[in-house]
């Protein structure tokens, strides 16, 4: 069955009727939901049977540093979500170091148990009670940072999530005053020896 006139120009009523969000507010709503629910957000959740992070908590921290650099446009929000990841990820590597220092704990605490740590001692049975107490404190006190291997390796990964971080910032940065430039001239004289401000990986951002 043909589709009349009258059909036609009440579809393209309701098609202008349905081109998504009007306000400011609602055209940010959407951006947001674009960036927090695209496949970058899948991609960096863990779910697992041993570890599953929390979405609403990457989704709030996307959200607000959405409010804080205001982001405008397909390349500054993806610069925002290479921020957030490299938040995110950086927050893997402090749980990644508390986890082993609480595992090094554990173990030095089932040496003391098994009275273990008392093998490495010249004369176990000369120490008095003070003496011992020492020992097991120093014992822990020891287990209190990773071993040197892995700590040379989230030492290593954090460098590069800085890295990572400081490029987006910087780009985004450049970016925002390069958009900034185009608008009327009473607003250039604060960006106006910054305009050229280098993006390289030197300095951290300011």
């Amino acid at each position: 069955m043909a589709t009349s006139a009258k059909q036609i120009a009440a579809n393209r009523r309701n098609a202008k009727k349905s081109t998504g969000p009007q306000t400011s507010d609602g055209k940010a709503v959407a951006s947001r939901n674009a960036i927090t629910h695209g496949f970058h957000a899948c991609d960096i959740i863990l779910k697992s049977p041993h570890l599953t992070e929390d979405r609403t908590q990457y989704e709030q921290l996307v959200d607000s540093l959405i409010d804080e650099l205001k982001p405008k446009g397909i390349l500054q929000e993806h610069l925002v979500l290479k921020i957030a990841n490299s938040l995110w990820r950086y927050r893997r590597v402090i749980n990644a170091e508390t986890a082993r220092i609480n595992r090094e704990l554990e173990y030095a605490a089932d040496d003391i148990r098994r009275g273990h740590f008392l093998s490495i001692l010249d004369d176990p049975d000369d120490f008095d009670e003070e003496t011992t107490t020492r020992h097991k404190a120093n014992l822990v006190g020891s287990k209190s940072v990773p071993p040197d291997s892995y700590r040379e390796s989230l030492q290593y990964y954090e460098m590069r999530l800085d890295r990572q971080l400081t490029r987006a910032y910087r780009l985004l940065n450049h970016l925002q005053l390069m958009q900034a430039s185009q608008s009327p001239p009473i607003l250039l004289g604060k960006h106006k020896n910054t305009q050229n401000e280098s993006i390289s990986d030197d300095h951290p951002p300011t």
